[in-house]
């Protein structure tokens, strides 16, 4: 390889790594889209879901301590562990955690399940 052809490599090795830069910044935007879309959203949440205002308020500050733990604990994984054994166990708990199945179970959460004296949801068109 000449000095004239270092450039030429560069540029490519530049070029391939622009859709990773593009998929890492929407997935980003995804994500902390996800964390403060709820705040905004908390006070027709907790009318819909007849939950008193300091309930509601659990929603937003829940998933930013949840946010805030798993960097806690995962950034310093990556450090210790191969970043793809951490990536594909992360996912495949989150896919766990996710699935409709456990929902299903008879001894689900009893906050999932619409209490009789709630009035109905309404739909919006």
């Amino acid at each position: 390889m000449t000095i004239s052809e270092t450039p030429t490599l560069a540029s490519r090795n530049q070029l391939a790594e622009r859709p990773l830069i593009w998929l890492g910044a929407i997935t980003a935007g995804v994500v902390v889209t996800n964390l403060f879309a709820p705040q905004i959203l908390l006070g027709q949440i907790g009318r819909s879901l007849s939950m008193p205002a300091w309930q509601a308020g659990l929603i937003s500050t829940l998933t930013l301590l949840g946010y805030a733990l798993g960097l806690l604990l995962l950034v310093p994984l990556v450090d210790l562990v191969e970043n793809r054994r951490v990536i594909l166990r992360t996912l495949g708990c989150a896919i766990l955690a996710a699935s409709p199945r456990r929902l299903r179970r008879s001894h689900s959460c009893s906050c999932l399940r619409p209490s009789p004296s709630a009035p109905p949801a309404r739909r919006f068109r």
